[in-house]
């Protein structure tokens, strides 16, 4: 779905006109325009439109997220969530079929070790994991200075200390607290 479509969808369920949309942000055939998805609107209106109609920002970038996310993205968020149903179901095959696909993704590096330790640990081969692996995942999360605020290195932490030295970990994670 468009940013324009989300639009008319949500000016639909609050039974507007494009006038009232529009709100004097701006101008009617513009807005037109906009909906019918011939021109594209600057962030700071969408963002003014949305907020004068009390319009919740999280549930329509949720509606429009799918038509402005790389199909790279979409597909590292689909395998993510496949690799989750193989752990909690202990799909040992799944997994390595899942790990194999994300192993070819571009630009995922946290989601790349988060597969490998969570194969691993299906697999009940933790302790095959080379100790330079594991340094490379201390490195990888603190690779960012603000790593505390980033989701993906938030996430490798967390499947990452089954595999991790808890000493290690400490005396790496005092530095940031």
């Amino acid at each position: 779905m468009t940013i324009g479509e989300a639009l008319k969808e949500e000016q639909n369920q609050l039974g507007l006109t494009h006038e009232e949309m529009a709100a004097g942000i701006i101008a009617k055939g513009t807005y037109s325009k906009l909906i019918n998805g011939k021109i594209e609107i600057r962030s700071n209106l969408l963002i003014a439109l949305l907020l004068e109609h009390d319009i919740d920002i999280s549930n329509f970038f949720n509606k429009v997220k799918n038509t402005y996310t790389s199909k790279e993205k979409q597909l590292a968020i689909e395998l993510s969530q496949k690799m989750g149903l193989a752990v909690n179901n202990h799909d040992c095959v799944l997994a390595e079929d899942i790990l194999e696909k994300i192993l070819l993704l571009e630009n995922h590096k946290y989601l790349k070790y988060r597969a490998i330790i969570a194969t691993a640990y299906l697999e009940n081969k933790v302790s095959f994991l080379s100790e330079n692996f594991k340094k490379e995942v201390l490195v990888a999360i603190n690779s960012n200075s603000n790593w505390i605020k980033n989701p993906g290195a938030l996430r490798l932490l967390s499947t990452a200390l089954v595999v991790l030295d808890p000493e290690q970990v400490e005396n790496e994670m005092e530095l940031f607290f």
